[in-house]
């Protein structure tokens, strides 16, 4: 007997829509969406036919579950706008990194922003890395001139319930970067400057002030 999750079978009981997933290796993966919410399946080779969630499609309506499973990569690929902004998420555009000098007297250079792929990294807060304090990742990156882009999608999490609130209401509008490289010293002036070489950025944070004083949020959705 194939074993349905137990979310996704009220979900598919209480009439959600139903959408499949392709995956690797000829498998898929079916999505029930009901109320904003969405609830996975069980993976399956494309070959068996999946014969007991038809009949459940059938059968009257139930209670659906106030169970919450999230994937964002599956979500962002699948989803129209309009349809990923109901899941409780957003898509944000917003600067990375500008090559020159920062708040923190750290000193960027264009050559190595150019050589940074961001697509696939995680977005925290406050570079909290506790896996429930991730709340996105991003989709792509490419530099305007000197600046390093970023656009990511972000969702609403248990810890995190009203990121996409402040986002788009403005209380979060700014991130910082994450990673290492080499650092070398140089005086100018009165200040102590560090020139970043060999750059490897890991992640990218919202958080309250950032270094780089221009890395902000530039658009909400979109």
């Amino acid at each position: 007997m194939i074993k349905i999750p137990k979310a996704f079978d009220a979900c598919v009981k209480a009439g959600g829509r139903v959408r499949t997933k392709k995956l690797s290796n000829g498998r898929y993966i079916k999505i029930c969406f009901i109320n904003g919410k969405s609830y996975a399946g069980e993976v399956k080779k494309a070959k068996e036919v999946d014969e007991q969630k038809e009949k459940i499609q059938e059968e009257a309506k139930v209670e659906v579950i106030e169970e919450k499973i999230q994937d964002v990569e599956w979500l962002v690929e699948n989803l129209s706008l309009e349809e990923a902004e109901n899941q409780e998420g957003v898509f944000v555009t917003f600067q990375v990194a500008e090559a020159g000098v920062s708040n923190n007297n750290r000193r960027y250079f264009t050559s190595e922003l150019e050589k940074q792929n961001l697509k696939g990294l995680k977005m925290f807060t406050d570079h909290s890395y506790e896996a429930d304090n991730a709340v996105g990742i991003i989709k792509q990156s490419w530099m305007d001139g000197r600046k390093l882009m970023a656009k990511a999608w972000v969702n609403n999490s248990a810890k995190h319930p009203d990121i996409v609130r402040m986002l788009k209401d403005g209380r979060i509008d700014s991130v910082s970067l994450g990673g290492k490289g080499e650092v070398r010293y140089r005086k100018e002036k009165d200040k102590r400057i560090e020139e970043i070489h060999n750059l490897q950025i890991k992640e990218v944070s919202f958080v309250g002030i950032p270094g780089v004083s221009r890395a902000k949020v530039k658009a909400i959705g979109g």
